[in-house]
């Protein structure tokens, strides 16, 4: 599969990558995590790099690049669907504004905002729409686009001039 490596160059290497994962982790464990995924990729080369310090360098940071990128996303995602789920409608108003919107948006969006609004998991609306649970932020997030918008132009329409 790989390049074959002694046991004493794979704890060298690994040592290299975790010193250069502690400068862009916040936290050893990640740090830790960061240093073994790019052993593994060291592995799954067909050819040693010619240069085993700049190509862990590299990897190294891409790897902790990645991992930062999809803790903050997800982050992100858990924190807007959070605040969409614990929403609660307190005026009679707003709770017709609401409505109105949701009329104006394609079936499924309507669907999938309404079961956020309710507070159903993202395993339940997965379930649902038959999709991965990864997915359904971003399902979410674009129904709640289209919903502003609709918001917007409603707004436009009754502002005086």
């Amino acid at each position: 599969m790989g390049t074959a490596f002694s046991p004493e160059q794979l704890e060298q290497y690994f040592s290299l990558a975790r010193r250069f994962a502690s400068r862009w982790c916040a936290h050893s464990a990640d740090a830790e995590d960061a240093a073994q995924e790019a052993v593994l990729r060291l592995l799954r080369q067909h050819e040693g790099p010619r240069d085993p310090i700049a190509w862990f360098y590299v990897v190294t940071r891409r790897v902790c690049n990645e991992m930062r990128l999809r803790t903050a996303t997800r982050r992100d995602a858990e924190q807007a669907y959070g605040t969409s789920a614990g929403m609660q409608v307190q005026s009679g108003e707003l709770l017709l504004e609401v409505k109105n919107v949701l009329r104006q948006l394609p079936a499924r969006d309507q669907r999938l905002l309404e079961l956020v609004l309710q507070g159903a998991s993202s395993r339940e609306i997965a379930l649902l729409f038959d999709c991965n649970i990864r997915d359904v932020g971003q399902l979410v997030t674009r129904a709640r686009r289209k919903a502003r918008t609709i918001r917007d132009r409603r707004s436009r329409k009754r502002a005086p001039s």
